[in-house]
């Protein structure tokens, strides 16, 4: 029941206040989203399709595995540690998590 809460409100964002803001991915979410193992892979491609791709640089690398050392966020660095650095270096307000 969560689950599909957590899908209705992602999508009535996507709906109806993804206009309101300037979004961006990174290429790592291009690259977990392309995986033919992620569920619903052409419908999540869809929703980014016109969303600039942030490239994954060294100081983000850097950051994330700061968060990771003092465990501010979970190891590997490749996962939720890098998402929030892609968006700490890029300076953004809000970082989404996926549906």
């Amino acid at each position: 029941m969560r689950s599909q809460y957590r899908k209705n409100d992602s999508l009535w964002w996507w709906t109806f206040e993804r206009a309101r803001h300037n979004l961006f991915v990174s290429d790592m979410v291009v690259a977990e989203l392309s995986d033919a193992r992620y569920p619903h892979r052409d419908t999540a491609l869809a929703f980014i399709e016109d969303i600039p791709v942030l490239a994954i640089t060294e100081p983000m690398v850097a950051l994330a595995k700061v968060f990771a050392d003092r465990k501010v966020m979970p190891k590997p660095i490749s996962g939720d540690a890098l998402h929030v650095a892609v968006a700490t270096v890029e300076n953004c307000k809000y970082v989404l998590h996926g549906m």
